[in-house]
């Protein structure tokens, strides 16, 4: 799989379909089917120029997450759609986040269930230290909104359970794990500092790693 004049940004694979996010002279999204030689079924356009984009995959289910911001037009907002190796090129559904122009989001922004039944999102507001990071939590399927949980410290990535019921939220200053059916914080654990869009959370729920300069490990 390769493209001429794009560059390779983010990859996701799931139970068919490698997806491929591409950014560099037009931004957009790739579905190959995993035995289809490497030719794509179909592509999305995010943005007529260069933005930040990222995919992720449920691994056992047929479902991805794109998500996709504008650099250069000042419609800075971050937009996430939602495939399947059927949509043909249309979203089956899609959400922008609210009030957050300015964020600086990674693929580690989005995340989607190994089970295909839950999708998740965060954001940040760049101006004053993050005042508006919101997580969102979705039904995959259909794009509803299930919860939502808001924080002053800013949220930079989020991972989620094999079903999708507790959401590990990595921030500046901690690790927030949320029960993604009512949006409450079941526990908080303190960053060791650096980069903190790594912190893992296991697929049963019993274990989540902090990292940065070190790493803890939580049960």
């Amino acid at each position: 799989m390769d493209n001429d004049v794009s560059v390779g940004a983010s990859v996701a694979i799931d139970s068919s379909i490698v997806w491929g996010g591409w950014q560099l002279n037009g931004s957009h999204l790739s579905a190959y089917p995993i035995a289809g030689g490497g030719v794509p079924s179909f592509e999305f356009p995010a943005h007529d120029r260069d933005g930040f984009v990222g995919v992720r995959a449920a691994k056992v289910s047929d479902r991805s997450i794109f998500l996709d911001r504008d650099l250069f037009t000042g419609d800075e907002n971050i937009r996430v759609y939602a495939f399947t190796s059927q949509s043909d090129g249309t979203p089956d559904w899609s959400f922008e986040l609210p009030t957050l122009a300015g964020s600086l989001p990674t693929f580690r922004s989005i995340a989607v269930s190994r089970d295909g039944s839950t999708a998740a999102a965060v954001g940040f507001h760049d101006f004053g230290k993050g005042e508006e990071s919101t997580l969102y939590v979705f039904n995959a399927a259909t794009g509803d909104i299930l919860s939502t949980w808001s924080d002053p410290s800013r949220m930079q990535a989020v991972d989620l359970t094999d079903d999708g019921a507790l959401a590990l939220v990595s921030q500046d200053a901690q690790a927030t794990l949320i029960d993604t059916a009512t949006g409450s914080v079941v526990f908080q654990a303190p960053n060791s500092g650096g980069n903190s869009i790594n912190f893992r959370l296991s697929g049963d729920g019993s274990a989540f790693v902090v990292g940065g300069f070190d790493f803890d490990v939580y049960k």
